[in-house]
């Protein structure tokens, strides 16, 4: 089993993002040998979205701290050769106006 500390590197993902913004950033893993898929999960799921490839996080729509002040999800790393071998990874990101 991939542990997440191990494969996602998370170095470029921002915990606060603006108003009107939509990219939330991109992850990435720590050893670029390592072929994975990127999808996300949990609470707010259904409100991010993640290329599959290329691991860049965007919200569905833009930031509209009135209808979410905050999003919590899970990114998940599947890795391509084994798809039993996932890692996951807890993130929230926070809405400021």
């Amino acid at each position: 089993m991939l542990q997440s500390k191990d494969l996602i590197k998370i170095d470029d993902i921002l915990t606060v993002i603006k108003e009107g913004e939509q990219t939330i950033g991109t992850v990435t893993t720590y050893n670029d040998e390592i072929d994975v898929t990127w999808s996300i999960e949990g609470t707010d799921a259904s409100l991010v979205s993640v290329d599959s490839s290329s691991g860049v996080i965007t919200l569905d729509s833009s930031a509209n701290i009135e209808t979410d002040s905050s999003y919590s999800f899970v990114v998940v790393a599947t890795y391509v050769d084994n798809s039993a071998n996932v890692a996951r990874k807890d993130l929230a990101v926070t809405v400021d106006p």
